[in-house]
């Protein structure tokens, strides 16, 4: 397998246990459902949008510009979510 189609395992598990818990979220109607829909469902697209179009020199920048928008609206889910 060349480099250039090397896939990283950490996020190809990482992924799939985003998927299983979306999957256990429609069974489960308590509290941990709430919590893991604020973080499960964006950790999946996340770690997919790396993948996109990745260069390696840009990665730190892009962890940050991706992870500004999803904390903050993790945030503002869980204010709203208290009201």
């Amino acid at each position: 397998m060349s480099d250039k189609k090397k896939r990283l395992g950490t996020f190809d598990l990482i992924k799939g246990i985003c998927m299983l818990s979306v999957v256990g979220c429609h069974f489960d109607e308590s509290l941990f459902r709430k919590i893991n829909f604020t973080f499960n469902l964006p950790a999946f697209f996340l770690i997919g949008g790396f993948f996109y179009s990745i260069n390696c020199n840009r990665l730190k920048e892009r962890t940050i510009r991706m992870l500004k928008p999803y904390v903050f609206t993790v945030l503002l889910i869980a204010v709203v979510d208290t009201l």
